[in-house]
Formats: C-alpha cells, sequence, structure tokens
C-alpha cells in the first residue's frame, strides 16, 4: 500500500514508518519538525517538510495513496490545561482542514492516533472501548473530539476509519526511539535519574494501589506499530471502528524504577511529593477487541524489554538531540 504518516518523523511515527517499510509498503512521511527529527525518519521512506493543514497543496499531483495514518499532535497533558488555544488548533482545527483535504482528494482510508486520555478517571478497570468517554484535560478532549468528527466523516462520506486509543508507549526500535525536545514520560525520566545520579519524584504515594503509587499500563512500541500495520486491511468504508491498544497489565511507579536500578545496575534516589490533580490511580487496558479483531498479541510489552530497548536507545542517544 501506499501510505502518508502524518507526525511520521516523531517517537511512534518513526518506528510506524520502520515497520510498515519492512513490511514492504510505501510511505510518505509529513511531518512539520515542530516535535519531531529528520534523521529519526527511515531512509527509505519519502518526506515531506510541512503542515497538516495544507495536506491538499502537497498530495494534488499524489496518485494512488490508499490510507493515511494521523499521528501529527500536540500531546503535553499540562501544556494542554495552561495554553488550550494552541491545542484545539492544532488537533482539532488543522485535522479539519486536513480532512476536508482528504475529502477533495477522495483518500477516504484514515487510521486515527487517539488516546486513553479520552476515558479520564476510569470508573471500572480494566478499561474497554464502551467505558464512558470524560477526558479530564484539554489534551484527551481534542482527541475525543476528532474520533467524533472521524466518525461523522464515515456515516456522511463513507470514509473508513480506525482510532487507536494508544495507553502509555515506551520502549524503542533499534535506531528509532523517544527524542522528545522536552521530556515528560516517565521512562525516558527515571533513565536520566538513573544515568546522571539525580534524584526522581513520584508524585504520590498513598494510592489505593498495590504500593500507593501509580499503576499504568505500558505497550512497546513495537507492539503498538504492528497492530496499526495489522489494521490496514481491516479498514472498511462506512465503517468506524476503535481499538484499545495497551498490554493488559499494570505496572506502578515505585516498581518502574526498580526495574530500572535492575537494567541499568544503578540506584535512584527516589522522592515523593503531592499527588497531581486529576492523576488517576491506575489506567488498565482491555485490549481483548484488538486481539479479536486484528488477530494480535503484545509479544514486546515486559516492562522488562520496554525498559531494557529504551535504556540501549538512551545510551546511544542521550544528549545527541
Amino acid at each position: 500500500m501506499k501510505t502518508v504518516v502524518t507526525g511520521g518523523a516523531g517517537y511512534i511515527g518513526s518506528v510506524l514508518v520502520a515497520r510498515l517499510i519492512e513490511d514492504g509498503h510505501t510511505v510518505i512521511v509529513l511531518d512539520n519538525l515542530t516535535s519531531g527529527h529528520r534523521k529519526q525518519v527511515h531512509p527509505k521512506a519519502i518526506f515531506i517538510e510541512g503542515d497538516i493543514e495544507n495536506f491538499e497543496t502537497y498530495f494534488e499531483n499524489e496518485k494512488g495513496i490508499d490510507v493515511v495514518i494521523h499521528l501529527a499532535a500536540l500531546i503535553q497533558v499540562g501544556e494542554s490545561m495552561s495554553n488550550p488555544a494552541i491545542y484545539w488548533n492544532n488537533n482539532v482545527l488543522k485535522t479539519h482542514k486536513m480532512l476536508e483535504g482528504l475529502r477533495k482528494l477522495n483518500i477516504k482510508k484514515i487510521i486515527f492516533a487517539s488516546t486513553a486520555a479520552v476515558y479520564g478517571n476510569p470508573e471500572i478497570v480494566p478499561v474497554d472501548e464502551h467505558h464512558p468517554k470524560r477526558p479530564t484535560n484539554t489534551y484527551g478532549m481534542t482527541k475525543l473530539a476528532t474520533e467524533m468528527k472521524l466518525e461523522s466523516y464515515v456515516w456522511a462520506y463513507d470514509f473508513a476509519s480506525i482510532s487507536f486509543r494508544f495507553f502509555n508507549v515506551a520502549g524503542a526500535y533499534r535506531e528509532y526511539g523517544e527524542l522528545h525536545k522536552r521530556e515528560t514520560h516517565i521512562i525516558p525520566l527515571l533513565l536520566q535519574s538513573a544515568v546522571h545520579s539525580k534524584p526522581f519524584t513520584i508524585f504520590g504515594n498513598t494510592y489505593e494501589t498495590k504500593d500507593g503509587t501509580n499503576e499504568r499500563d505500558y505497550i512497546h512500541v513495537m507492539d503498538l506499530a504492528r497492530a496499526i500495520s495489522l489494521s490496514l486491511d481491516k479498514l472498511e468504508f462506512g465503517k468506524y471502528k476503535v481499538y484499545n491498544l495497551g498490554a493488559g497489565e499494570t505496572v506502578s511507579n515505585l516498581e518502574l524504577a526498580h526495574v530500572v536500578e535492575d537494567i541499568t545496575g544503578k540506584k535512584i534516589t527516589l522522592q515523593f511529593d503531592n499527588k497531581r490533580i486529576g492523576d488517576p490511580a491506575i489506567l488498565h487496558a482491555s485490549n481483548k477487541k484488538a486481539k479479536e479483531g486484528l488477530g494480535w498479541e503484545p509479544k514486546h510489552s515486559s516492562i522488562e524489554n520496554i525498559i531494557k530497548t529504551a535504556y540501549e536507545f538512551f545510551l546511544k542517544h542521550h544528549d545527541k538531540k
């Protein structure tokens, strides 16, 4: 298939592009490099530096595009609350312009990178796709709004669309991994603390969990990429599908720290601070639907493998951004 991956120079995008090329697909990456890195784009991918709102301009003479995989987005939860305007503009308004471009170009297959943040504070765990959607931050709201927009395009314009609600994506694949310009993800931050002998702060240790710290469901980025690759032939015109992507089990923040210590061989000085407002105690995915609908299994998502691959990438690339 000829596939366009928006945000393909970012963390998840770079791994997905590598996977798609290995699976024999032709891949065009569209990325404005706001947070992505040109060097993270697979050498066999075609690269266009540009913004999704101008999609029609870039592709009006490109023939035979089968599917668009839309990963490009702003993703920082805290920033989304302090500066929501840029999130509504980037994640929703620009996506609307892109979808209108797709309509004009008669490209009607789209896979969307959504998030577990659409669920908000879960009422029941593990969370399945029918769980109420009550996002507690602007980032989650923008993703849910885009899901709703896609579903309406399926109804009205006979699009074929799948939304994947990512849980906590982590790990690395070969030369592709997390190179965020401003790191907020816990595993890279723990690795930084271990390697540079800096204290690490865990927010909250009085949750009703196994050790008082938050529990999260971590999925290896390669398992996520494989699920998306498997979904390419599951797109059906006039149908909108949603799948959770998580490992289906949880790891606490304290457990994460201990696994990082084991794998790096370095002790981390842990300190505790107050809980963050709106931070759920547990986020745990039901991935039954993805297993049954895609013939998929999370083969790489043991926490040991996630941290091992992240550490290998970190040692090669940290301080080299």
